[in-house]
């Protein structure tokens, strides 16, 4: 499971250096203290993300909690430390969507 700090990290990547939105992962990531792994089965979906945007109407908000379900999903497979390069190459091929 990915650190806060490399969801922040992959948030200025992609929204650039200043953009990124701590209160966005620790939302998703609210349950994760008394469910472990087992979190991600609340608040790591679609609906989520699109609450998200309905509630801020803001697009980075949202689509930093995609990023942050991606990221999860990535991390799974190859582990934290290739997490992000898997994710951005994934991005780049188009085998996760924009």
């Amino acid at each position: 499971m990915p650190s806060h700090l490399l969801h922040i990290t992959l948030d200025e990547i992609l929204f650039g250096r200043g953009n990124f939105y701590p209160e966005i992962h620790k939302y998703l990531d609210q349950m994760q203290p008394f469910l472990q792994t087992k979190h991600r089965e609340f608040y790591h979906d679609m609906e989520t993300v699109q609450n998200i945007y309905k509630s801020t109407g803001d697009a980075n908000r949202a689509m930093s909690a995609y990023y942050h379900i991606m990221l999860d999903l990535v991390s799974d497979e190859v582990g934290q430390e290739h997490a992000i390069a898997e994710l951005l190459l994934r991005i780049q091929q188009g085998v996760i969507k924009i």
